[in-house]
């Protein structure tokens, strides 16, 4: 496909899209779709990738609604992204994951109160408790609070002692706060 013309490729992909119409209208989305948006935004027509996303996610499935999400978050589209995560939250209470990426919508928006809410909500069992501290200590540290930034990474280095990332980010920390 790579040897193809941009405009052959994009008449195969127009030849798939409506192949799978009469699919998408019974509310089942062929995998594709997601990554034919991506590739007309890639390729520069944003508009159009744009478009289609926007109608994909009338009738996405869950998992189809947070890859959405996440697309929109990394095109710099927080608040159609934090409209998705929080669509989801509703139905899944307490998801580390969605809190997590609702607080990076939040910084996104510049609401760093509001992220902090979301991170705090993240229960130290969840898989995604050690990002949430993570987050929390950058944003603590933005704002000043180089205390509760301390905390927050000490208490992710105790729960991951051997994790590599963790040692650096907080020598790192201890670092910029000239305590090494």
């Amino acid at each position: 496909l790579s040897s193809l013309s941009p405009v052959v490729l994009e008449n195969l992909l127009y030849l798939v899209y409506n192949k799978h119409k009469n699919t998408r209208d019974k509310g089942v989305l062929p995998l594709n779709d997601i990554q034919d948006a991506i590739r007309l935004v890639e390729r520069g027509d944003v508009e159009k990738g744009m478009s289609l996303l926007d109608q994909l996610k009338q009738k996405a499935t869950d998992p189809e609604k947070f890859e959405i999400a996440e697309i929109y978050l990394n095109w710099g589209h927080a608040s159609e992204a934090m409209t998705l995560f929080n669509e989801l939250l509703k139905k899944y209470p307490g998801d580390g994951e969605l809190l997590v990426s609702i607080a990076e919508c939040c910084l996104d928006e510049g609401m760093d109160e509001k992220a902090i809410e979301y991170l705090e909500q993240v229960k130290e069992q969840d898989d995604e408790y050690l990002r949430a501290l993570i987050l929390q200590a950058d944003l603590y540290e933005n704002l000043g609070l180089t205390e509760v930034a301390e905390r927050k990474l000490t208490a992710a280095h105790k729960k991951e002692e051997n994790h590599p990332v963790l040692a650096y980010a907080l020598g790192d920390f201890y670092l910029r706060q000239g305590k090494f």
